[in-house]
């Protein structure tokens, strides 16, 4: 009996199988139809990061990197292979902008998160070319699958813990890859911040663990002064909604070229489709009326912000230009 496994690390333990099984079925599918993919954070985390207790850290999802060009065609693909979309059908100018897409494995309830960027990171395709270029073998439920390499890791681990809505998990993963990962991987996960244009988001990541500041110091890293960095290094110590709006519309905005597609973007980002509003405001999926009490509810939501939003990027400017 004292062989017997204890309750919760047999539901991690079959948890983790399950989402394996699953990712080994979507990514064979996805191979099959000519289309190139990353399987990112779960497994990789917990290779690189526990492998002496891989049990202790659980993922509830499957992470997928694909390129941008091939984003939309993904989602049609797993769609047509028993996947459901979770916010429907965008439109193309709300596609250019998500920087990710949850979907449902019918068979399984698996969650999927289709990724064609990462949080802080302007240019998606560079982010793309440099993870799928880097990306190494790795075998999960008796298949081989591709996933980042450690300095990828290490840099996805910093970026993930520069989120505002980051738990515990994160800083724990960040604690570790501290530990773990040796001086030549960082001084890698640096060189690729800078080719990606995100060091600001990467510092920030690190700099908000305990021991974060000694690695910096030890990179001797500085902070590079932009409108995008300030902002992300406010975010530190200021969680308001205003920052976290005026944060999203300028990492949206930013890495999109031309005036007309910009302001195409804006709208969308003011007055989405009917599927984002149903999957953003549970309110529009109770018939028409909910869903036009979420169309007014959206740009009022904007409006009221505006003040706030302005006031932070005016302070973000200043901040970047004296940084």
């Amino acid at each position: 009996m004292d062989n017997i496994l204890p309750s919760g690390l047999l539901r991690t333990t079959f948890q983790t199988l399950r989402l394996d099984a699953v990712a080994v079925e979507i990514i064979a599918i996805l191979t099959a139809n000519s289309i190139p993919v990353v399987l990112v954070k779960g497994p990789a985390t917990v290779h690189y990061l526990y492998a002496d207790d891989p049990h202790t850290r659980s993922y509830r999802d499957i992470d997928l990197v694909v390129a941008p060009a091939d984003f939309v065609s993904t989602q049609q693909c797993l769609a047509a292979h028993g996947c459901g979309l979770d916010r429907g059908d965008l439109h193309p100018a709300e596609s250019a902008i998500t920087l990710e897409v949850p979907l449902t494995h019918e068979r399984s309830g698996a969650a999927i998160d289709v990724h064609q960027g990462f949080h802080g990171v302007q240019d998606w395709n560079a982010w793309w070319d440099m993870l799928s270029t880097t990306a190494v073998d790795f075998s999960i439920a008796d298949a081989l699958v591709r996933i980042p390499d450690a300095p990828a890791t290490a840099l996805i681990v910093a970026l993930h813990n520069a989120v505002q809505t980051r738990s515990s998990r994160e800083d724990d993963d960040l604690e570790r890859a501290l530990n773990i990962f040796d001086h030549a991987t960082w001084v890698e996960a640096v060189a690729r911040a800078d080719a990606l244009g995100c060091r600001s988001a990467f510092v920030d990541g690190i700099a908000r663990h305990k021991s974060g500041p000694d690695l910096l110091e030890r990179l001797d890293l500085d902070v590079p002064a932009s409108l995008v960095g300030a902002l992300e290094r406010s975010a530190l110590t200021d969680e308001s909604l205003s920052l976290r709006y005026g944060l999203h519309v300028v990492h949206r905005l930013q890495r999109t070229e031309g005036s007309g597609r910009r302001l195409r973007q804006a709208f969308h980002l003011v007055f989405p489709s009917a599927d984002e509003l149903r999957y953003r405001y549970p309110v529009a999926k109770r018939g028409r009326a909910g869903l036009v009490a979420a169309r007014v509810y959206r740009p009022l939501k904007f409006l009221v912000y505006a003040p706030r939003v302005a006031v932070t990027l005016l302070k973000a400017a200043r901040a970047s230009r004296h940084s």
